[in-house]
């Protein structure tokens, strides 16, 4: 299994990746507010310091595999936007649960 970081690192590249294929709107919009999300929570794990053999970190890591399959998806298919706004919104809360847990 990928460690969280490596994945959580993916996630917010293909994320990137995807928002500068799209045109500005509200779609993309949304996509740079989760990503923004994403990275405020990432800096909470950091902050906090995640042990990378944690089984929370490693349980945070299947949402993110879950969205960076989506990810991709959309990168081949613009259509498939709306449903990757639903998958990073997945990891947003998955993510935003694992950082609250270790507040």
């Amino acid at each position: 299994m990928p460690k969280l970081g490596q994945s959580l690192s993916k996630t917010i590249g293909d994320l990137t990746d995807l928002i500068h294929n799209l045109p500005d709107g509200a779609q993309r919009d949304t996509l740079v507010q989760q990503q923004s999300k994403l990275i405020d929570e990432l800096q909470t794990l950091i902050d906090n310091t995640v042990p990378e053999d944690t089984a929370k970190y490693r349980a945070a890591t299947a949402a993110l595999e879950k969205a960076n399959r989506s990810l991709v998806k959309a990168r081949r298919d613009i259509a498939k936007v709306a449903e990757t706004i639903n998958k990073i919104a997945e990891v947003v809360g998955v993510v935003g649960e694992l950082a609250a847990s270790i507040k």
